[in-house]
């Protein structure tokens, strides 16, 4: 038996015997292979569901010709053949087109209507049948019908097109009405099975339709993300991103950042377009998913509707924006003196004490007095750490949001039922890979905060302390000092109270008591 690595192209199409808009892969053959061995190799290899969609495969046989389909075992032996002849990696690649498969078939009766019904798989036309399994979800469906054929008025022939009711042996009024019925019925059945499966694992899953139904929004949140959800800090970040499918529309994506200081997504959702609606819409799904927690703030960058939709959903839940895309805002609003302020911002957002604030914010007035009364009116609480309602000191910025955008950026080509079955199973594997890294983590915290509790600890060994009651301690460092309190867990310096973590002047008193953090 011999093996041959074959170069697979899939998800793309052919236009003028070129294949287009694909995706590079590459699967093991073997020399007996049959036609449903090869079936289900490149299946596998490719990650399609053969409940939901089935493939086509060609080859080109010389540049020039037209493509070559393989449908049967003849047709895999040819095709091994001539791999045996040319074992170039690259020569003689199979052309993969995945299709979606229909859940219910059509048949004509003998008449000018159709009848739907579950019992057929064939669409019979003029001359022979076709397997509906190869029909494309975009294609109209070739039904000839026998002319001059009356129906009385209570025959009960269908003329909606958007009849959600589909039971075996109705009638419909020509074939475009039963065409559009059954495309909207193999979408919704389609999703609304996933959701039945994924429920019972404790996955949320919302599908909603405009007033005409017609697909409007589809939400999901993953199990593994909501039960993780309860051991994580109550800062979520939001973000949205424009598809690049047929249909264009918006993924919005909420996240946040788990124990160990890695992206925990949260939440996803296929929408028309930022706005008002959408964005609320994902907010009332992720509130009956995820709740209101103690402490909770919502991130994201100055986008009006998020803003809104935050202010109707979550009004007692403060809004904060991302420092960088704030900056951003600063730096096309005043030019000038953009390169001189841009440090100083920065100074000004992550300083934990409104003293360290208001010296910066001096430093800047002195450049440009503009700036602080554009500031002021966005509000300090919403971007800054001194003026902060909660503690949001480890998430000042969207980043992780557009950590999880910039990870799907080709799969936001596809359409909507492949994009949500992709970001499904990329969450499943961070997920996966994020756990089997915390199980392997010999240290009481992950690897970020694990680092910095570290900095922190060698940035104590030049300070001293000076106990003033059981609990209250001065620390020296140079000629500043600071107060820490073991009691309430606080430092002078803002950080031990913010980061939840104990800072250099924490580190020294530990020390200094022989106490270890915690």
């Amino acid at each position: 038996m011999e093996i041959f690595p074959v170069y697979v192209l899939h998800s793309g199409e052919w236009e003028e015997n070129k294949f287009i808009n694909f995706v590079s892969d590459c699967v093991i053959i073997e020399s007996t292979f049959t036609y449903n061995n090869l079936v289900a190799a490149i299946s596998e290899q490719i990650r399609i569901d053969s409940e939901l969609n089935t493939i086509e495969i060609n080859f080109l046989p010389n540049v020039g010709l037209p493509p070559i389909l393989i449908y049967n075992d003849t047709g895999v032996k040819v095709y091994i053949e001539l791999k045996k002849k040319n074992l170039n990696f690259t020569e003689y690649p199979l052309f993969v087109t995945v299709k979606e498969i229909y859940e219910n078939r059509l048949v004509p009766t003998s008449s000018s209507c159709v009848v739907a019904t579950s019992s057929s798989c064939l669409v019979a036309t003029s001359s022979n049948s076709r397997d509906v399994s190869t029909i494309d979800s975009t294609e109209i469906i070739d039904i000839k019908f026998i002319e001059n054929t009356k129906f009385s008025e209570n025959t009960g022939i269908i003329y909606d097109i958007l009849n959600e009711f589909v039971e075996e042996d109705q009638v419909y009024k020509d074939k475009e009405i039963v065409v559009s019925v059954m495309k909207n019925l193999a979408v919704c059945e389609r999703f609304q099975f996933k959701v039945k499966r994924s429920v019972q694992q404790g996955t949320v899953t919302k599908l909603h339709k405009s007033e005409d139904r017609c697909f409007l929004y589809a939400y999901v949140s993953l199990y593994a993300s909501i039960k993780g959800w309860e051991h994580c800090r109550p800062i979520m970040v939001v973000d949205g991103s424009f598809l690049k499918a047929a249909y264009k529309g918006t993924i919005l994506t909420a996240c946040t950042q788990d124990g160990a200081g890695k992206i925990l997504p949260l939440a996803y959702a296929i929408v028309d377009s930022e706005n008002n609606k959408s964005w609320e819409w994902f907010f009332v799904q992720i509130k009956g998913t995820f709740g209101v927690r103690e402490g909770m703030c919502i991130v994201s960058d100055r986008n009006e509707s998020i803003f809104n939709a935050t202010k109707a959903v979550y009004p007692e839940v403060p809004h904060c924006i991302c420092m960088f895309h704030l900056w951003q805002n600063v730096k096309r609003t005043f030019k000038k003196h953009h390169k001189q302020l841009k440090d100083i911002f920065f100074a000004l957002a992550r300083a934990y004490t409104i003293e360290k604030f208001e010296y910066h914010m001096t430093e800047m007035c002195k450049i440009d007095p503009r700036v602080q009364p554009y500031l002021f009116e966005i509000g300090y609480e919403r971007w800054s750490k001194a003026y902060s309602k909660v503690k949001r000191s480890m998430v000042m910025t969207s980043n992780i949001a557009e950590s999880i955008n910039a990870t799907n950026t080709d799969a936001r080509e596809l359409p909507v039922m492949r994009l949500l079955e992709y970001m499904t199973n990329l969450l499943q594997q961070w997920n996966n890979k994020n756990r089997k890294s915390a199980m392997e983590t010999s240290t009481e915290l992950g690897e970020k905060y694990d680092k910095l509790l570290r900095e922190n600890q060698i940035a104590s060994e030049q300070m001293t302390v000076r106990p003033a009651t059981e609990k209250l301690y001065t620390v020296f460092e140079g000629v500043r000092r600071n107060i820490v309190c073991l009691k309430e867990g606080t430092c002078s310096c803002g950080k031990f109270q913010m980061d939840e973590l104990p800072c250099p002047h924490d580190w020294t008193v530990l020390k200094n008591q022989q106490l270890k953090p915690g």
